[in-house]
């Protein structure tokens, strides 16, 4: 291999909200990184906006090679860098994410000493309070942070050895991102998915209303390309069954919440408050469940 790291980032949330100040910090962080180590480090930036509209940002970043990927879904466009990496490691980090100190080494150090072939971080939106809490709703399935291996991964921070995800690549689906289906797939070949509490990125804060009526969405969605969720058999249901994936999600809120609060930097007085909000910001999530399910194909529950 010409670089034993490839560092990957996406410009696929540049595509969805075009605002260039995240994606332009995620790639001078990575630069950063490779700095320390030129030789033994590269750069991609996998292009999926219009033509031409990033070419005075990457000026900015001569060192950065350029993947074009416009057309292409979230999950191929880091796929097709995955093949252009020269990296016998390639680590993702989402253009709307920054990475901690100590990031890149903990993936590597795990990745190289063979202790795992694929490695997911943990991701924190950036803010206070409230920021905490919607990183609780989006991605509390990773607290506490334990090493251990894991069912499903944070896309934007994780790592892998480039020939194991060439052999077991992302799948494809109607999901945005398909890490659970990836992880499981690889949990099924004795590869799994190892957390690594110390890898640690700040990720943007989206649009509440927004991305809360997504991930609704994307829970429905999730059950009909993933037929072994247990969650699955609800779907024949039909709308009736919106409901029970809003317990089941406030349910486990208040799980990782009692069990991962330190990890996300709240303090113990604020608990009380959080855990009667979770069920309130879970309405929003219901509204898009609600739709997901009055909207399913036919053959959904089949």
């Amino acid at each position: 291999m010409d670089s034993s790291v490839t560092i990957i980032v996406e410009s696929y949330n540049f595509t969805e909200d075009r605002d260039a100040a995240p994606l332009r910090r995620a790639l001078h962080a990575a630069c950063e990184l490779r700095r320390e180590d030129p030789a033994g480090r590269e750069v991609i930036l996998t292009d999926a906006a219009p033509s031409g509209a990033l070419s005075m940002l990457l000026k900015d970043f001569p060192e950065v090679r350029h993947v074009a990927a416009s057309g292409l879904s979230y999950d191929e466009a880091k796929f097709r860098a995955v093949r252009e990496a020269r990296g016998e490691y390639v680590v993702f980090l989402d253009g709307d994410c920054v990475p901690q100190p100590g990031w890149l080494e903990a993936h590597c150090a795990a990745l190289r000493s063979g202790e795992a072939v694929a490695t997911g971080g943990f991701t924190r939106y950036e803010g206070g309070w409230f920021a905490a809490l919607c990183t609780l709703l989006d991605f509390g399935f990773l607290l506490p942070l334990e090493r251990r291996s894991l069912g499903c991964y944070a896309s934007n921070n994780s790592g892998f050895h480039r020939p194991t995800l060439l052999e077991i690549p992302m799948c494809e689906s109607e999901l945005r991102c398909n890490c659970y289906a990836h992880a499981q797939a690889l949990m099924r070949a004795r590869k799994p998915v190892l957390l690594i509490p110390e890898a640690r990125v700040r990720h943007k804060t989206p649009h509440f209303f927004g991305e809360r009526f997504r991930q609704g969405s994307d829970t429905v969605a999730a059950c009909r390309v993933n037929p072994e969720l247990r969650e699955n058999r609800w779907l024949r249901l039909g709308i009736f069954a919106a409901p029970l994936f809003y317990s089941e999600l406030v349910r486990l809120d208040w799980r990782r919440l009692a069990s991962g609060y330190r990890d996300l930097e709240l303090p113990l007085w604020s608990l009380p408050f959080a855990a009667l909000l979770c069920p309130v910001f879970r309405l929003v999530d219901l509204c898009g469940i609600v739709k997901a399910l009055a909207f399913q194909p036919p053959t959904a529950s089949a």
